[in-house]
């Protein structure tokens, strides 16, 4: 492993961490009201905050870890291609926790919804 190849996978790595939080920052206010919304579930609600933001960071740094070093020599451009690709696979696995744990919450909701306040 040469400097050459470590430099992308750090610059691949910096932006998913960056990604995930962007995601937690765009989701953690939003998420706040509605877990508020039925003193029901008020308890969990540090629970549930804390959850997604350790799973969105789980599910991004396991892709970063199972990604592979750029080959050597190659030229810039194609270091710049082999980070774009390899980012498919991170937002796949962020966009797929997102989409379940928005239906896990869905499916929370209906349940005590019934328990209004």
């Amino acid at each position: 492993m040469t400097q050459i190849q470590l430099i992308p996978w750090l610059i691949f790595a910096a932006i998913v961490v960056l990604v995930s939080l962007l995601i937690i920052l765009l989701l953690k206010k939003p998420m706040q009201q509605i877990l508020s919304v039925n003193s029901f579930i008020q308890p969990a609600k540090v629970f549930y905050l804390r959850t997604f933001k350790l799973i969105i960071f789980l599910v991004a740094l396991a892709s970063v870890a199972e990604t592979n070093l750029p080959g050597k020599d190659k030229a810039f451009m194609e270091y710049v291609w082999w980070i774009t690709d390899s980012l498919q696979e991170p937002l796949f696995y962020l966009a797929v926790w997102i989409m379940l744990y928005a239906a896990m919450l869905t499916v929370l909701f209906v349940v005590v919804g019934r328990l209004r306040d």
